[in-house]
């Protein structure tokens, strides 16, 4: 006769693999994107964002118990076309890099179907050169709908917020510089929260 398999040992076996199985799990964040198009001229903005965590648990021991769990990572921040930088004169948007925005008082801007018009050309536009990106991304602090594009002429675009056109100042040479906010009270940095140039 065969002796016969204590079934202790197996029914062990069984519930100790099962309970490290049991230990186990993992979670993923979702994404998300957002597109907007502005009346008669043409706009992009988009947002994406993910997010995901995973842990793993387990126990062993005789007379004891031990265990161990992985930290959740935090998400990485998302880079953005567009920034909101604090400056000497308050918090401004700015490009990727950090560069202020400004708007010109004597610009036209858009408004329902129609499109903004820029007055800012020939020698004007090389000391304020106009900021455009296809996609517009913001952080929470702005509204990827509030911002636009439209075709200055020749096919060449230009990125609006709230309607008014967006340039850069060729005399800014860092990060946070505003040395064109209020030359001729006509060229002011876009500032947060947003108020016209009157």
């Amino acid at each position: 006769m065969v002796p016969a398999t204590p079934v202790t040992d197996r029914v062990v076996c069984f519930l100790v693999g099962g309970a490290l199985l049991a230990g186990c799990s993992s979670g993923d964040g979702t994404t998300g994107s957002y597109g907007y198009g502005m009346g008669g001229a043409s706009g992009y903005g988009g947002y994406a964002g993910r997010g995901g965590a995973s842990g793993r648990g387990g126990a062993s021991g005789t007379g004891g118990s031990a265990g161990a769990d992985a930290a959740a990572d935090s998400p990485s921040p998302v880079a953005t076309s567009v920034t909101v930088n604090p400056t000497s004169i308050g918090d401004v948007i700015a490009d990727s890099s950090g560069m202020t925005l400004y708007v010109f008082q004597n610009d036209t801007p858009g408004s329902g179907g129609t499109a903004p018009l820029s007055a800012c050309s020939g020698a004007c536009a090389a000391t304020w050169p106009s900021f455009f990106v296809a996609t517009v991304t913001v952080p929470a602090s702005l509204l990827a709908s509030d911002f636009g594009s439209f075709d200055r002429g020749g096919g060449e675009m230009q990125t609006v917020y709230k309607g008014w056109p967006l340039y850069h100042y060729a005399g800014d040479a860092a990060p946070g510089d505003t040395n064109g906010n209020g030359i001729g009270g006509i060229w002011f940095a876009a500032k947060v929260p947003f108020t016209p140039p009157k």
